[in-house]
């Protein structure tokens, strides 16, 4: 059971916009349903590969924007695509609050398409496209600051009189919004530096100048060291047609001290953005000096070079990796990390098991451990692996996991597994919902959500909210059962106001999943319970103290 407000809880506004024009443009190709799974290849910025499990809604998408908690756009758009059975749609669907989608056909000549509007309409949406991805102010900036000579000394000027007006100013309004105007501001200012020795040298300066100022500045979002990342960058960039010679300006910021790990910051972009070979074998040389122990000037530690040169080897040059560095993996758990990176990905599973064993549960390590064990079928280690962590930090995912091991290989377990989560008092209340759910004990669920103060319920709202949608696809008599309580919950709260919305978005779930009798139930409690409520009654199209019956469709139309 699946309809528009419910894609719409399962994500953002302008996820939802944004996927559906995608639907609607047949940007969703290689569509494919086999055995409840529905994947897709959708075309933006680049191909992203989509995937929605129908039976528990775990989703998959390779773009940036994914997260586990919301679908981006391409899930968005593939979900349409099942909902109405074809690759292209006709109308967008109307979502209160969304702004009109111009008319013309994008196929047309773009002069063509603008000519239908006028300058303010142009100006309106390109503010709208810049504000959705940054490139049309910059792309105009770069315009008019290409045509103008270099001034470093206004540049300098410019860029420490934005930054210093954070560090003078304790508590600013917008504080997060003029970071990022700042850091905007900056990089349009640099963007128009040609590739060459006094712009990296210019860059660099600028880049260590705002990395000590972090200091005294609150950059608790990452915007300015974001910001000293992409000056590094792109003064990095002069090395692709550089000499070796040139690098000496590098090395010269490799061997500062700084107020954070500038030094390692440069070395660390260097590896990842360069391509000059004659650079680099010169930077190995010289982080090779490192290995024996020769200072070659760096103001970073030996640990802390090896660290970062040992994850470059690991991905450019692997046969060097293991020669250079298998017999330095307690220098720092940093490079013993990469080995095993590297044992496992030449396959070599027993060897990834005996180094990583130790350190598990890590966040950097489960994942080839895991799979290793997988791979060699230790089932006694798999279970130990997934119950190790559960006692301290409860993870639904490892439960899952172990629950199903558990009914195939060791069917023994099962009781105790599934009690000792139940009885888990470090699970918090939404993953105590989620882990009801998978073990098909709604009443439980009804119970538990009952149960939850005024507080409480508040916070878990949201969640809840997003449950029921999950529900009314992939199991709707959960739904249901999660869905009366909700409405329950917001009949307790309207006796104290005035304010419908929920409940009567909460009902809508119950007519989409037909549960009729308890709807009339509902109706029939607000005309005897609740007469003073007069504009509740009014949304319902009823009258105090009469005996109107409502039908269906004009429940259906009360979040119109």
């Amino acid at each position: 059971m699946i309809n528009e407000k419910i894609i719409l809880k399962l994500t953002n506004p302008a996820s939802f916009e944004r996927g559906y024009k995608y639907y609607q443009k047949g940007r969703v190709t290689a569509y494919k349903n086999e055995n409840n799974i529905i994947s897709a290849t959708v075309i933006g910025t680049d191909n992203y590969e989509s995937l929605i499990d129908l039976s528990n809604l775990k989703a998959e998408c390779d773009c940036p924007a994914y997260s586990n908690n919301l679908l981006c756009k391409h899930l968005v758009a593939l979900l349409f695509t099942y909902m109405s059975g074809e690759i292209k749609s006709k109308s967008l669907p109307k979502i209160k609050g969304k702004i009109k989608q111009p008319e013309g056909d994008n196929d047309k000549d773009l002069s063509q398409i603008l000519y239908k509007f006028s300058k303010e309409e142009i100006v309106y949406h390109l503010k709208r496209i810049d504000a959705d991805y940054g490139i049309i102010a910059d792309y105009f900036d770069r315009l008019l600051l290409s045509e103008k000579s270099i001034d470093y000394s206004m540049m300098r000027k410019a860029i420490r009189s934005k930054v210093n007006y954070f560090s003078k100013h304790g508590y600013i309004n917008n504080y997060f919004r003029k970071m990022m105007e700042a850091q905007y501001d900056i990089l349009s200012l640099t963007d128009s530096l040609p590739n060459s020795k006094a712009s990296s040298e210019f860059l660099l300066e600028t880049a260590y100048w705002i990395n000590e100022k972090l200091d005294v500045i609150d950059d608790s979002d990452g915007i300015f060291s974001t910001l000293v990342e992409l000056l590094i960058e792109r003064a990095a960039v002069f090395l692709n047609s550089a000499s070796v010679t040139d690098m000496e300006l590098f090395y010269s910021y490799m061997g500062k001290e700084s107020f954070s790990d500038f030094n390692l910051e440069v070395l660390e972009i260097i590896l990842l953005k360069v391509s000059n070979k004659e650079i680099l074998d010169e930077l190995e040389f010289r982080l090779d000096m490192t290995i024996h122990r020769k200072d070659p000037g760096f103001a970073f530690t030996r640990e802390d070079g090896l660290t970062v040169y040992s994850e470059y080897l690991l991905k450019n040059k692997p046969e060097k990796f293991e020669e250079y560095l298998s017999d330095l993996l307690e220098v720092s758990f940093s490079i013993k990390l990469n080995y095993i990176r590297f044992l496992f990905n030449n396959k070599r599973y027993e060897e990834v098991i005996e180094l990583a064993k130790p350190h598990i549960p890590n966040f950097h390590l489960d994942m080839q451990y895991e799979k290793s064990l997988m791979v060699l079928d230790k089932t006694e280690l798999l279970i130990e692996y997934y119950t190790i962590d559960n006692t301290k930090i409860f993870s639904l995912e490892k439960f899952k996991k172990l629950y199903q091991l558990c009914k195939i290989k060791r069917p023994d377990l099962l009781e105790k597994v599934r009690t000792d989560a139940l009885n888990n008092h470090n699970v918090s209340i939404n993953t105590r919902i989620d882990l009801l759910l998978n073990l098909d004990m709604i009443d439980e669920v009804a119970q538990l959500i009952s149960k939850l103060n005024k507080t409480g319920f508040e916070l878990s709202r949201d969640f809840l909210e997003n449950t029921v949608a999950k529900l009314c696809i992939v199991k709707q008599d959960a739904a249901i059962a999660v869905a009366r309580v909700l409405v329950n919950q917001e009949l307790k709260a309207i006796y104290q106001s005035n304010y419908y919305e929920r409940l009567i978005e909460y009902i809508e779930f119950l007519i989409l999943l037909e549960d009729k009798d308890y709807v009339e139930t509902i109706y029939n409690t607000i005309k005897v319970h609740y007469k003073t409520k007069k504009k509740l009654l009014e949304r319902l199209n009823l009258q105090p103290n009469t005996n109107e019956i409502i039908n269906e469709q004009e429940l259906l139309q009360l979040g119109e």
